[in-house]
């Protein structure tokens, strides 16, 4: 069997087979742990799964809670700050910014804040979930102050990713 970080390459058919039928038992497992107990256990699981460095178990972990952001608050917000150091690849990047911080960051909008100490931190993952986080919330309008302030936390860091972003945004490359 392949990794799941190879089956999810763009144009292979199968791949999005693999990732509906991930999210498929993801919902149902979700469901079923909710009947049972409590949201907090629910949070307690995919915490222990987002641990691991198995990429399926972090992915699983994001889906298990993609849809509950509205019903998630400051404790669970913390709870995912500190898997961003937990990211070891793209995929489990994008899937917990996209999935979980940046809703969470749209629907309370004061939580913006916590990119910027996202943006000065060593790890290039945090420096990435500062910029990509914002994503939804652009697409709606919000964020202009934050998005241009962005870049400029990434002057110091002299990473080709970092150098792209402020020559996209900014327009500086130094």
């Amino acid at each position: 069997m392949q990794p799941f970080a190879m089956v999810l390459q763009e144009g292979n058919p199968v791949a999005w087979l693999v990732h509906a039928a991930l999210r498929k038992a993801a919902v149902l497992t979700r469901r079923r742990i909710l009947k049972d107990n409590s949201l907090g256990f629910l949070m307690n699981v995919a915490d222990e799964l987002f641990h691991g460095g198995i990429l399926e178990e972090k992915v699983f972990a994001v889906f298990l809670l993609e849809k509950m952001t509205d019903e998630l608050g400051a404790k669970e917000f913390r709870v995912f700050e500190t898997w961003l150091s937990r990211i070891s690849t793209w995929a489990d990047h994008d899937a917990l910014v996209h999935y979980l911080l940046g809703p969470m960051v749209l629907s309370d909008p004061k939580r913006s804040a916590r990119v910027f100490v996202w943006a000065k931190n060593k790890s290039r993952w945090h420096r990435r979930a500062a910029a990509v986080c914002l994503i939804r919330g652009a697409r709606v309008g919000l964020f202009e102050k934050e998005i241009v302030r962005i870049p400029t936390c990434f002057f110091a860091t002299k990473t080709t990713w970092c150098r792209r972003l402020r020559v996209a945004v900014a327009g500086v490359d130094a």
